[in-house]
C-alpha cells in the first residue's frame, strides 16, 4: 500500500491519528456548550450541558466513523490510477 506498509498498519495509524485530532473537537465543544448554558436558570444549564456533551460525542464517533469509511473504500489501484491520470 503506502511504501510497503501493510494495509492494516496504514489503517491503524489514520484511525489513531483521526483520534487524537478528534479529541481537540471534545473540550471546544463542551467548553461551547458551557458558555451557551451559563446565562440560563440553573434547572436548564444541566440539560443544555448533556446536550452539548451529546453533540461532542457524536462528533468524535462521525468524525473517527468517516476516516475508518474513508480507508476501506480507497483501494491502491484506484490511487495510482488517480494520481497517474492527474
Amino acid at each position: 500500500m503506502h511504501a510497503g506498509a501493510r494495509r492494516r498498519d496504514v489503517t491503524i495509524i489514520l484511525l489513531l491519528e483521526g483520534a487524537f485530532w478528534m479529541t481537540a473537537v471534545v473540550p471546544v465543544t463542551m467548553g461551547a456548550s458551557a458558555l451557551v448554558a451559563a446565562p440560563e436558570s440553573a434547572a436548564d444549564r444541566g440539560a443544555l450541558v448533556v446536550q452539548g456533551s451529546r453533540v461532542a460525542l457524536a462528533s468524535f464517533v462521525a468524525g473517527v466513523g468517516g476516516i475508518a469509511a474513508a480507508v476501506v473504500s480507497v483501494r491502491e489501484q484506484r490511487l495510482l490510477r488517480y494520481f497517474r491520470d492527474r
